[in-house]
């Protein structure tokens, strides 16, 4: 499951997007891109929870992945959130995603993406919808739907904001994710994976 969420992060903020100027304004629990991580976390929970992160770029270890499966009380939206920080002393958050839980309530998922949607379309020039079929479902009745947001320009901020709508076979839980990063960590992830 942990491959699948980087995996379905990676794709998505792979996609041609980007945010405007305003990207800080958008937050996840208060918590926005270009944050010190260490404002809302003590460097020992961060470091206890970093993975590699983009283990195909190169070089490595110019960002970590810092993921929260378990957050504090005082978190009241999100079930999980993962953090890309920059290897540095200040851990500077330069991407955040963020996972809701809905079980089998795909309308309260749906719901809370358009809730999102009207915050993210007031930053963002473009946004785009796609729903796709999710691969790991062979009877192809399981759908995601996101919607993707970015301004003019090749690179630059980008985020997306996606509901799964799982096959109840497949006995996997609906789920809601925002995701956002800077210019600078899509420059990374595009360029030194190639």
């Amino acid at each position: 499951m942990k491959k699948l969420s980087l995996y379905i992060f990676l794709v998505l903020m792979w996609c041609n997007v980007s945010l405007s100027d305003d990207i800080r304004d958008f937050k996840i629990e208060g918590i926005s891109i270009g944050d010190s991580l260490l404002d809302y976390f003590s460097k020992d929970e961060i470091l206890d929870n970093t993975h590699i992160f983009c283990e195909n770029c190169r070089p490595q270890n110019k960002f970590s992945e810092v993921m929260f499966l378990e957050l504090p009380s005082s978190f009241k939206t999100y079930s999980s959130i993962r953090f890309i920080i920059q290897n540095d002393k200040k851990y500077i958050i330069h991407g955040i995603e963020a996972v809701i839980n809905y079980g089998d309530n795909i309308d309260g998922c749906y719901a809370k993406q358009i809730e999102i949607d009207k915050e993210l379309s007031k930053i963002f020039e473009h946004r785009e919808t796609e729903t796709r079929k999710i691969g790991e479902d062979k009877s192809g009745k399981s759908i995601a739907k996101n919607i993707h947001y970015w301004n003019t320009g090749h690179y630059s901020d980008n985020a997306n904001n996606y509901c799964t709508d799982w096959n109840s076979e497949m006995k996997m839980p609906n789920y809601f994710t925002v995701s956002i990063m800077t210019e600078k960590l899509e420059r990374y992830i595009i360029i030194k994976t190639f």
